[in-house]
């Protein structure tokens, strides 16, 4: 058995409508640089003086009981029965027992259970069915012939790249162009200067 864990606690660095300052607002238990890490739900203090050390040497079972032994004893805020921000009663870290809820999203991570859905949400949400068949709606708006792109087709004299009218294909081919196109040739815009017919475009090119 290692007995490497402690239990810490963050310090208010000033007085608060909930407590006084030096009174702790967070209890935890971990090991090594647990106490001093930063991505954690609660803030750690920007003090480190702050961060107290109440327990050390202690097997991971010993830190545990301590730890909900001193949450017990402080009181959690958001049940009304102390100062503590924790939102469990301790011993549920990643070295101890998981909570419920944890065994349910582990179970069957595709699962929302219940949370909330927006721009401010922290983590990616599944779509709802009816979100998924809007967007399935919109998509078919956009391809076949309700595309831009419907009933147009690539064209090259192996210089010029262009894209026409089907309809217009026969004329084009008559005038030297090949279906296709060249991916080392530029693709020629149409501009105010030239027409979408051929034959219109050569002469406005290339006046007789």
């Amino acid at each position: 058995m290692d007995f490497v864990y402690y239990v810490y606690a963050y310090l208010r660095e000033r007085d608060s409508v909930t407590a006084k300052a030096g009174t702790p607002y967070y209890i935890g238990k971990g090991k090594e640089f647990r106490a001093y890490s930063t991505n954690r739900v609660v803030s750690r203090p920007r003090d480190k003086r702050l961060i107290v050390f109440m327990e050390t040497n202690l097997s991971n079972v010993g830190a545990c009981a301590l730890e909900r032994r001193y949450i017990a004893w402080y009181g959690r805020k958001d049940q009304g029965t102390g100062i503590l921000l924790n939102k469990t009663d301790g011993g549920d870290g990643t070295s101890g027992p998981w909570s419920e809820e944890k065994r349910m999203r582990l179970r069957n991570p595709l699962r929302t259970y219940d949370r909330p859905i927006g721009p401010k949400s922290p983590k990616k949400r599944i779509a709802s069915p009816a979100l998924r068949k809007k967007r399935s709606d919109n998509a078919k708006l956009r391809i076949g012939e309700f595309s831009s792109q419907w009933g147009r087709c690539w064209i090259t004299d192996g210089e010029i790249n262009r894209k026409i009218k089907r309809e217009d294909l026969a004329t084009w081919l008559a005038i030297g162009f090949r279906a296709g196109r060249t991916f080392t040739a530029p693709y020629r815009r149409k501009n105010k200067y030239t027409a979408t017919h051929p034959q219109a475009e050569m002469s406005a090119i290339d006046p007789q």
